[in-house]
């Protein structure tokens, strides 16, 4: 902040203007406080622009659709008049600290906390998109680390039209080092270029150092033209993908800011608040208030849930952002107003579950029908409730908690969580490890580590669990262990690479690294090897799907031979079940295809959030705006429909959802965990003790296992379970 000076306004609008925030090309940005005491950063467009009538129309129409931009990640604009003389604009303001100084004063966040700032950031590009701007400055200083969480700040308000790509000063617009290649090179950037940016600043907040930085603006820039980006620092593999596909040279390659929230998949916690961030960063951010004159200015605290900052970092020469741009460019997965206009709405996206593909059995005694939560005549295949006319339905059959434990490794992410082989595994966290735990009682079998500092992967499968982790400096290993005692079966080494992914069915497991190696599950013998890339894997009988981020590839168990591939492009889910391969790749184009030869058996395009949760007994599962959608695998047709589904996965022969789906009167309509029949939808048990769940996992005994926020894994004993001494159990 400065003082103000000589000529600065005193009032704006309504607000008293206290101190200068920045200024730039554009304009000037002030801190003003609103009479009831509300702080808000105004900016005021400078004189040579009042006089151009061109110039004030778009200010005109680019206020109206930055007062669309209502994501969670964003500084709202809270006032504005663009006829004015001068025109200005209000935003929310909250002090804190931008990811540039950050990572300049703390170092590179880990992989962990970068995951949830991408979703985030993800998340805030998809309003600005979808409200129709394009920020073009996207970078670490205009992206604030606040005491509400994160928000992007500097976007979408109108620039000269000249400006397409020239400051005033000539220089290309943007900063060197967060720049596209479409910019670098002067020419138009629309959204893919925030999307590029996006890449860069990821990178950039996980090595501690811009991708493309080479010293100097000219090189920097000849660099980004040539996609010479210095990815080393960026170890890790979900990360790396995300980062790499943002980087794409061509724009029309880079996923829409909408897909990479599929692609990054769920976010592990809540960015809301501090908590997420390292500890000395998050002390940092929530003392820095600085108020002017040294006391509250007003209601605004630190730590307080608030709107956030809008600050001018154009005052380098290079940061005036946004460009409005034809919302018909938005891409895919952006969906129309309600009223049928032309602009696309912003819209939340739904979970990503990654779950191999299970069977799915039939129904049980207790099913129960829900109500949609929407209201209204129901649609044909929609879940209501049935009964005597004017009666009210008796509520769902409730699981009973068996036990609760907090995970030992849960660090900053969500605590993954697997049933097989007699035992419960809780695995995650940054430094963490896996922790076995008894299905019966919750207590701990045994745990291990990951390699000293560094992540490391779990998976489970034919009868054996997989901890993958470093070995040295460049190394990596996967050791395959006992799932009761955690005692070691072999061990595989992969040196100077690393091992993507793993997955185990049919007697064999398949390692991805430079290609991929199929081992003996018991002995851990190499079988065969292929050259196929893969960074996840599918398995279905006799067959494996290697991902490796462009196409998926069907290879023979017996041999490893190629049957067909298939483009999917940064897939946001593949499944295999029942004959057939569904792929669904960035832009949400959902293919099945006949495993034996690849044939395309029916094609669609989800509606934008759009999800493939789940395969298996006939079935597919996908949602689409938080409605689940229950098709037949083989034609896609809908058989069922659920809506306020927030979470769906399979386990234990049943659908289980979590979400506000029951309307009736019989929960409240507040959020819950059901499990539902796959035939038709109806309820088999319901449970309302959890504040989310985000993984399940069906165990021995018809136990079910949820995840929970905060590390928490909880074991249900639904009503039909049997019990330990061979008994069933009855609703509690």
């Amino acid at each position: 902040m400065a003082e103000l000076e000589r000529g600065d306004p005193r009032q704006i609008g309504g607000y008293r203007v206290l101190e200068r925030l920045g200024a730039g090309g554009m304009g000037v940005v002030y801190l003003g406080r609103s009479p009831a005491g509300t702080l808000v950063a105004v900016k005021v467009v400078r004189p040579r622009l009042v006089g151009d009538g061109r110039y004030r129309a778009r200010f005109r129409r680019e206020v109206a659709a930055a007062r669309r931009v209502t994501g969670a990640y964003t500084a709202p604009l809270v006032d504005a008049d663009p006829d004015a003389d001068p025109p200005w604009l209000a935003t929310a303001y909250l002090p804190g600290l931008s990811l540039d100084e950050a990572v300049g004063t703390f170092g590179a966040l880990p992989a962990a906390v970068v995951r949830l700032l991408a979703a985030a950031l993800a998340e805030a590009l998809a309003g600005i998109h979808g409200a129709g701007l394009v920020h073009r400055d996207f970078k670490p200083g205009n992206i604030m680390l606040t005491p509400g969480g994160p928000r992007v700040i500097d976007f979408g308000i109108a620039r000269p039209e000249d400006s397409a790509t020239l400051t005033q000063d000539g220089a290309l617009l943007g900063t060197p080092g967060f720049m596209s290649p479409e910019q670098a090179a002067g020419g138009r950037a629309g959204p893919p270029a925030d999307v590029f940016a996006l890449g860069s600043v990821l990178a950039y907040a996980t090595a501690g150092r811009a991708p493309f930085d080479a010293g100097n603006r000219v090189d920097t820039l000849q660099r980004i033209q040539r996609g010479q980006a210095d990815l080393a620092g960026v170890q890790d593999r979900r990360l790396r993908t995300v980062v790499a596909a943002c980087l794409r040279a061509e724009p029309r390659r880079r996923p829409a800011a909408v897909a990479l929230l599929d692609l990054l998949g769920e976010p592990a916690a809540s960015v809301h608040g501090t908590r997420w961030l390292p500890a000395a960063l998050a002390e940092e951010i929530d003392a820095r208030a600085p108020w002017p004159g040294g006391g509250p200015a007003g209601a605004v605290r630190p730590g307080e849930a608030t709107a956030d900052p809008f600050a001018e970092t154009a005052a380098t020469g290079t940061g005036e952002a946004g460009e409005a741009w034809d919302a018909g460019e938005a891409g895919r997965g952006e969906s129309r107003d309600a009223s049928g206009g032309g602009v696309p709405r912003p819209r939340r996206r739904a979970l990503l579950v990654a779950l191999t593909a299970a069977g799915v059995a039939g129904a049980g005694a207790l099913a129960r029908p829900l109500l949609d939560a929407s209201g209204g005549s129901p649609p044909a295949g929609d879940r209501r409730p049935r009964g005597d006319s004017g009666s009210r339905a008796a509520p769902p059959a409730e699981a009973a908690e068996v036990w609760r434990v907090r995970a030992r490794y849960r660090g900053e992410s969500t605590t993954g969580l697997h049933a097989a082989g007699g035992a419960v595994f809780a695995h995650g966290g940054d430094k963490g490890g896996v922790q076995a735990l008894d299905p019966r009682t919750g207590d701990e079998l045994w745990r291990r580590r990951w390699g000293a500092g560094h992540d490391g992967e779990f998976a489970a499968g034919d009868g054996t669990a997989y901890l993958v982790g470093p070995q040295g400096a460049e190394n990596q290993r996967v050791l395959a262990l006992d799932p009761a005692s955690g005692g070691e079966r072999w061990t595989y080494g992969e040196e100077f690479g690393i091992v993507h992914a793993v997955a185990a069915a049919d007697g064999l497991t398949y390692l991805g690294t430079g290609g991929v190696v199929a081992l003996d599950s018991r002995s851990g013998d190499e079988r065969w090897s292929a050259g196929t890339t893969a960074f996840s894997f599918t398995t279905g009988p006799g067959f494996v799907v290697a991902d490796d981020g462009e196409e998926v590839h069907v290879l023979d168990a017996d041999g490893g031979g190629k049957r067909w591939s298939h483009p999917a492009e940064n897939s946001t889910a593949v499944l295999a079940a029942d004959g057939l391969v569904f792929v669904c790749d960035a832009y949400l184009r959902l293919a099945v295809l006949a495993a034996a030869d690849g044939a395309v058996g029916w094609e669609r395009e989800p509606e934008y959030p759009g999800t493939v949760h789940a395969a298996g007994g006939g079935m597919l599962y996908l949602t689409e705006d938080r409605v689940l959608h229950a098709c037949r695998a083989d034609t896609g047709d809908l058989l069922w429909r659920l809506p306020g589904v927030e979470f769906a996965g399979l386990a234990g022969g049943a659908v289980h959802v979590w979400g506000s789906v029951a309307a009736d009167g019989t929960t409240g309509g507040r959020p819950r965990l059901y499990a539902l029949d796959p035939a038709d939808g109806d309820v088999l048990w319901t449970y309302g003790g959890a504040e989310y769940v985000h993984a399940v996992a069906a165990g021995p005994a018809g136990q079910v296992f949820a995840g929970l926020p905060d590390g928490y894994v909880q074991a249900l004993r639904p009503p039909t379970a049997r019990r330990p001494n061979g008994g069933t159990s009855g609703a509690p």
